[in-house]
């Protein structure tokens, strides 16, 4: 029994301290390690799966319907429950001294008992979320906590280790094949007809239809190695790396054109080249990877090395004048980030830009530590109308080359060279007679802006041919020519406002134009 003493009623009021509620029972009862026991039926259990996969079966469920209240989102995040980590789902007591999933034990794991109960209070995810675990999900949770509730970190992250496979298989991929067929409920086919056979790997490896005569050739070869020598031909052929590339120039976001309003012409098809020759030279992966993304911090990178870094390069570009530049610089330095993260890390990155990831562990601070290493490039956001936009490298011929190092030769030789005395004396005095010239005499020409009556169009182009005479034209016309003295009218300008104003310049003079003038 509690006694309150209000002060400015000077009434007591007693508070009865109630029984433990039935309700307040149950909790304590479900979470005290006697749990639910749980049956999966025969039915269900012949459909699941005989290994239990945390990244592949279990933490799909849990990020689709449990996330939301436990996950990443410190926001909102429920109970201080966390289960996308196995700090949280694992290992972290709660506060009744449970955990949320626990070794070989349904019985004890809350997580599980809350997900199996059929009590609406208790019930998770709670019926007003509108989610649902089936039955199937359930048995998959509970065979994975039977087997030992084994947490993995995402899945590329995990180092790709070799699969024990049978003695009897000769050629693993048929074990591969026969476990996933077997899961399935799925059983081999008969074997297809030769000629059908070599269609199918053309079209894998090259992407391209065999030729009758290529056809007739394998079915003639009656040897046990005619299949092997099919696939080393077509792997040995240009088609084989044109092939491949298609994906990785997709993921690579490869295009012809910059992307962007005009969608001008991208001059980047060596970079496509340098893909098929990858494959086509079976580059190693981590070469392949390395130098696309950094292949320019390389020590004295190769032509190729730095052709691969055009990988950084592939997102949209705009030719649009008026475009903020550093907006859109930010832009490509995120679709690099972004591109990255998605497909080589196999990350949904681009959801931290704007704010801690909700479903997976990756906060904004590190997403834009992860920009820094893309926001290093000297690159403009505007892609000029005429070039690339820069950085860019210029690609030579392999004879223009030699011509250059020959040349990059004999001129290091000449350097090697002392330089007489005389010639130095020749040259110090050439300097500083060139210093001591008056501005008229390095003048290259001079353009008077003193009269807004008349410029002398013979001044302006001095010796071109003659000016074509035009006819006279209304004053929205930028300019016209005068026909009996070819002159350049210069108070005839276009609109009235945007006539350009004369203004004293550094030396007279000067003129300033507005708008289009």
């Amino acid at each position: 029994m509690l006694h309150i003493f209000n002060n400015f009623s000077k009434t007591t009021f007693t508070i009865v301290q109630p029984k433990l509620s039935l309700f307040f029972i149950a909790i304590l009862f479900l979470f005290f390690s006697c749990g639910e026991a749980y049956k999966i039926s025969d039915d269900i259990a012949a459909q699941l799966p005989e290994s239990i996969d945390y990244n592949y079966h279990i933490k799909p469920i849990l990020s689709d319907r449990c996330y939301k209240c436990h996950g990443p989102d410190e926001k909102t995040r429920k109970a201080n429950l966390r289960l996308d980590l196995e700090e949280g789902a694992i290992k972290k007591q709660l506060k009744n001294g449970g955990h949320a999933f626990v070794s070989k034990s349904t019985k004890r794991s809350g997580a599980f008992q809350r997900i199996i109960t059929e009590d609406a209070e208790l019930l998770m995810p709670p019926e007003e979320s509108n989610l649902y675990i089936s039955e199937y999900e359930k048995a998959l949770i509970a065979k994975w906590i039977e087997q030992g509730a084994e947490f993995k970190t995402h899945w590329s992250f995990i180092p790709p280790t070799k699969s024990k496979i049978p003695e009897a298989y000769d050629n693993p991929i048929d074990f591969f094949i026969e476990e996933k067929l077997k899961a399935k409920g799925l059983s081999l086919s008969d074997p297809t007809q030769k000629e059908q056979l070599f269609r199918r790997i053309n079209f894998d490896l090259t992407g391209l239809p065999p030729s009758v005569e290529a056809i007739d050739n394998f079915i003639k070869n009656e040897t046990n190695s005619a299949f092997e020598k099919a696939i080393n031909d077509l792997l040995n052929s240009k088609h084989y790396g044109e092939r491949m590339a298609l994906d990785w120039l997709d993921l690579a976001r490869y295009a012809d054109s910059h992307g962007y309003q005009d969608d001008g012409m991208r001059n980047t098809w060596p970079y496509r080249q340098w893909v098929i020759n990858a494959f086509n030279n079976n580059l190693s992966y981590d070469q392949f990877i390395t130098w696309q993304l950094a292949g320019d911090l390389l020590d004295s990178p190769s032509q190729d090395q730095l052709i691969a870094t055009c990988f950084n390069r592939n997102h949209p570009q705009s030719q649009e004048g008026g475009v903020v530049d550093e907006e859109y610089r930010i832009e490509y330095v995120a679709d690099r980030t972004n591109t990255i993260g998605k497909g080589i890390m196999g990350l949904t990155f681009r959801c931290a830009r704007c704010h801690d990831h909700k479903y997976d562990p990756i906060s904004q601070k590190e997403y834009y530590q992860f920009f820094a290493f893309f926001n290093n490039n000297d690159e403009t956001g505007i892609v000029p109308y005429n070039g690339e936009a820069s950085p860019t490298i210029t690609l030579l011929e392999e004879d223009i080359k030699k011509k250059l190092r020959v040349l990059n030769t004999k001129v290091d030789s000449l350097n090697q060279l002392a330089i007489p005395e005389n010639f130095q004396q020749d040259l110090r005095s050439f300097i500083a007679k060139k210093e001591t010239l008056n501005n008229n005499e390095r003048l290259l020409a001079d353009f008077s802006f003193e009269s807004e009556k008349e410029i002398n169009v013979n001044d302006i182009y001095l010796d071109k041919p003659p000016i074509p005479k035009r006819k006279k034209t209304d004053k929205k016309t930028f300019a016209y020519f005068n026909n009996e003295k070819n002159k350049l009218d210069a108070n005839i300008w276009g609109h009235e406002d945007e006539r350009p104003e004369f203004v004293e310049g550094k030396f007279g003079k000067g003129i300033r134009f507005k708008g289009d003038g």
